[in-house]
């Protein structure tokens, strides 16, 4: 099994036990574009780790669904 994960940081809205909102927006088209087997990250995802040891190399700039600009992806690199 190949799994495909976006990642994406902000301020989501919660309703009725669920999660709406640009932020979570953004994390599901980043999870559209990835392939399986592959973890892509927003920038944000990415200054948020810096530091901690994560290795993220870029993945290009994409258009993502309902943005109006190309938003730059970035790929998480494991380490076994």
């Amino acid at each position: 099994l190949r799994v495909a994960i976006g990642l994406n940081s902000g301020s989501p809205i919660l309703e009725d036990g669920d999660l709406f909102g640009t932020a979570v927006n953004v994390a599901a088209r980043i999870t559209d574009s990835a392939d399986g087997g592959q973890v892509l990250a927003s920038d944000v995802v990415r200054l948020l780790a810096a530091g901690k040891g994560f290795v993220f190399r870029p993945a290009g700039a994409r258009r993502l669904e309902g943005m109006a600009e190309e938003v730059p992806l970035f790929e998480v690199v494991w380490q076994e």
